[in-house]
């Protein structure tokens, strides 16, 4: 079946057919492998696009070791977030890593607009879209433990009364 889809949409899918890979229902692993192999050149390109360039990675890697020199720690050894996804720094030592930090960020100015335009080009990109031919999924098939996340990003494949099935389902 030929579907059009965001490629932020071809992404989602993907996700979701990687968490059903443990569905065991011969007829519903086929479709998932089908779509998988349809989508994987597709998913391929998206993330080569989203690869940082060495310069960038050479950034984040000096960046991340600030962070990890200066980073309060826990008994166990681990670092103690700030807020989600940012590590709370050593008081005492903390005007010493922004100056540290403000050093690199000026080595590496370069970069900063590159950072800024690679990212508008991947945004543009997800919001493309692509034209797949995709493996219909009859809706008779779909696996009882299937989760509502999932159900959503394989919407577009399915095909059948996706209510009658379920009504079917429940008077057993």
């Amino acid at each position: 079946m030929k579907a059009t889809m965001k490629r932020a949409d071809v992404l989602e899918l993907n996700r979701a057919l990687d968490s059903l890979r443990r569905v065991r229902e011969t007829r519903f692993a086929y479709a998932v492998a089908k779509n998988k192999q349809a989508i994987k050149s597709e998913v391929e390109s998206i993330q080569a696009a989203n690869e940082p360039s060495e310069r960038m990675k050479e950034f984040e890697q000096r960046r991340m070791q600030l962070v990890m020199t200066y980073a309060v720690r826990d008994t166990d050894g681990n670092i103690v977030d700030a807020a989600p996804g940012r590590a709370k720094i050593q008081s005492d030592k903390e005007s010493e890593f922004m100056s540290k930090i403000g050093a690199l960020t000026k080595e590496f100015s370069d970069i900063q607009d590159s950072m800024k335009t690679k990212l508008d080009e991947i945004n543009n990109l997800l919001e493309g879209e692509v034209e797949l031919d995709l493996y219909a999924v009859k809706a008779d098939v779909l696996p009882d433990d299937i989760a509502s996340d999932e159900m959503l990003a394989i919407m577009p494949l399915i095909t059948g009364d996706i209510e009658s099935v379920l009504a079917a389902k429940a008077a057993k």
